[in-house]
């Protein structure tokens, strides 16, 4: 992209249109989080199945990745990158009923974590 010069368009859009909604992804993150005995165990159940599926679909990628010629890795630690990523931050607050809230708010702020721990290990290795 940056050969053709549509590198720094591509860059300087992703950033206007990032600022306003980054804040809004922090207020959707904390949303209604609680860890209740009773929410804990469902949003700890649902948090495993999300990150087992994209796991699995990660390493699908990276197979397919594999057969494709002529990709750099940084590909490969963006696709790496993009599954293990929550799902929007925004899912909690389109609930119907308080569990709803609560169910998206934990899940969200769980899977925030591995995501981060990802985003580290990638960043210690391709510096």
């Amino acid at each position: 992209l940056d050969s053709i010069g549509v590198l720094g368009i591509i860059t300087e859009s992703t950033g206007f249109l990032g600022q306003p909604i980054s804040a809004m992804m922090i207020f959707s993150v904390g949303y209604n989080f609680s860890l209740t005995k009773g929410s804990r165990s469902a949003i700890f159940r649902v948090s495993a199945g999300h990150f087992l599926y994209f796991a699995l679909w990660g390493l699908a990628i990276q197979g397919i990745l594999f057969l494709v010629p002529n990709v750099d890795s940084l590909t490969r630690w963006a696709t790496l990158m993009y599954c293990t990523l929550p799902a929007s931050y925004l899912a909690p607050t389109l609930g119907r009923s308080q569990e709803d809230y609560t169910m998206a708010s934990g899940v969200c702020s769980l899977l925030t974590i591995p995501a981060l721990l990802v985003f580290c290990i990638i960043a210690a290795f391709v510096s």
